[in-house]
């Protein structure tokens, strides 16, 4: 705790007022923060991008000009495989496709590696037909 009042010091001339005005700074930076949390609920904030429509983009402004890339077959997949596996809904799904493909294979329940790698290749296209 010493060390952060000693950081509040700016003139070491006068330490006692540095420390007792960053305190009260910092007191009602707290303060505030507290209180816009409680009063400001989200549904009462007022939308900043109604005025920019766009198809391709949902919602917002964009940054600054796009470039347009095209993926490759290969990095779609990559992509498509990403946000499956980062998907909190998809978990479960997860856990059970591992479970069959130890279950369908002695080699795969062995090597980590290899069952994660089949584990890739496969789940996209299982997760589909489930």
């Amino acid at each position: 705790y010493m060390k952060t009042l000693k950081d509040y010091v700016r003139n070491l001339a006068r330490p006692e007022g540095c420390i007792a005005e960053s305190y009260l700074a910092e007191e009602c930076m707290r303060f505030c923060s507290e209180f816009l949390k409680k009063t400001i609920h989200v549904e009462e904030k007022q939308v900043r991008n109604d005025d920019f429509g766009n198809e391709v983009i949902l919602e917002g402004r964009p940054i600054s000009g796009a470039t347009s890339i095209t993926l490759s077959d290969r990095e779609k997949k990559i992509a498509h495989l990403a946000v499956l596996m980062n998907t909190a809904v998809v978990d479960p799904y997860l856990d059970i496709h591992l479970e069959e493909l130890q279950e369908s294979n002695e080699r795969l329940r062995n090597d980590a590696t290899l069952l994660w790698n089949r584990h890739a290749e496969k789940f996209a296209e299982w997760i589909k037909k489930t």
